[in-house]
């Protein structure tokens, strides 16, 4: 039984062997992207004092506008990233829609969860309180 090397250089006649053999230089000369790369942050999870503050902030502005909520509820906290805060009301809006027994992790306030629906079906729109619904029916 034959073995087949797993490298096989072919030289043609009159080739120089050093201008062929250019694997090895682009391995060292050209470092891999990971390298380049800044260490990944920590995460952290977000408090329930955060994630009220990120609705009310939706509630606000709307989706969309995650540096003006960044700035304006999280300031210079270097912890949260817009990125972080639309990522996390992606996350809040699948689980306010889903069963209560089906949510992980921390349970939230059923009525913050009812916040996080009303606002991601109507926008902008400040929900009605009950009081305001007597008033609106006399």
């Amino acid at each position: 039984m034959t073995m087949i090397p797993k490298e096989v250089m072919i030289v043609y006649p009159g080739a120089d062997m050093h201008t062929l053999d250019t694997h090895q230089d682009c391995q060292n000369s050209n470092p891999s992207p990971s390298e380049n790369k800044a260490p990944r942050r920590k995460s952290t999870s977000f408090t329930i004092n955060e994630v009220e503050a990120l609705v009310q902030a939706v509630r606000r502005h709307g989706t969309g506008r995650w540096k003006m909520i960044k700035d304006e509820v999280f300031g210079n906290d270097s912890r949260r990233t817009r990125i972080d805060l639309r990522d996390k009301w992606k996350t809040l809006v699948k689980t306010a829609n889903l069963p209560a027994h089906k949510r992980r992790r921390v349970p939230l306030p059923e009525e913050l969860l009812e916040m996080v629906r009303y606002v991601d079906q109507n926008g902008m729109q400040i929900p009605p309180t009950s009081h305001a619904c007597s008033t609106m029916i006399q």
